[in-house]
């Protein structure tokens, strides 16, 4: 992989207790992520943002809030780009966008693997106690970006490739010569995002 190259210049690094700052910083890093899931960051900005992660969730006032303030943010982000990239997808007639889902399905996959690396810090502190204390709408970082796909982008994709389905078995001719195989990533999508949101284990990380 190669390092990003950067259509928008890395912003300074903000001070420890500048927690929009550093919040803004974190946008900067998750729009690399999602922009560019192929490329990486150098070692010292990647380091560099999980400072900042480290800062945002100790920035709280009490120990019972490290990494709230912070989860939430995130999980806004997440929900905020996909309603994006649903807008974005359902466009297309069903072919191109069964095609669009596939393609930007496997760049969130790594996007997601990378972010569940980066902001661990929530895994570690502030997932296991939330849960501990009983909540079910708090997830792993990994699964937290697989439930907000799920909510967003699946019911489309999917619709889209049963009509499709549908049409071929009542025996009309779907000319597009790679249905079946785009039929079937939209298929093993939808089961691994049942996987990781409706099962027994689904609050602990499934990828990444």
């Amino acid at each position: 992989m190669s390092e990003v190259s950067m259509a928008v210049p890395r912003p300074a690094p903000p001070s420890k207790d500048d927690v929009n700052g550093n919040w803004q910083y974190l946008q900067w890093g998750l729009d690399q992520s999602m922009l560019h899931p192929d490329e990486r960051l150098d070692l010292k900005t990647y380091m560099s943002l999980y400072t900042s992660i480290h800062n945002t969730c100790m920035a709280q006032n009490t120990a019972t809030q490290v990494g709230e303030d912070l989860y939430y943010r995130l999980n806004d982000y997440l929900k905020r780009y996909l309603q994006g990239l649903h807008a974005e997808m359902v466009q297309h007639s069903d072919e191109a966008l069964i095609a669009y889902y596939n393609q930007q399905w496997k760049r969130f996959l790594t996007a997601s693997s990378y972010n569940n690396r980066l902001y661990r810090f929530l895994n570690r502190h502030y997932v296991p106690r939330e849960l501990d204390m009983g909540k079910q709408d708090v997830f792993e970082v990994y699964n937290l970006h697989m439930v907000r796909w799920k909510d967003y982008m699946l019911d489309s994709a999917y619709d889209a490739a049963m009509r499709l389905k549908l049409k071929q078995s009542s025996g009309e001719t779907i000319e597009w010569p790679d249905f079946e195989s785009e039929f079937e990533q939209v298929t093993d999508s939808r089961n691994a995002l049942l996987t990781a949101t409706t099962s027994s284990s689904s609050r602990k990380t499934l990828g990444g």
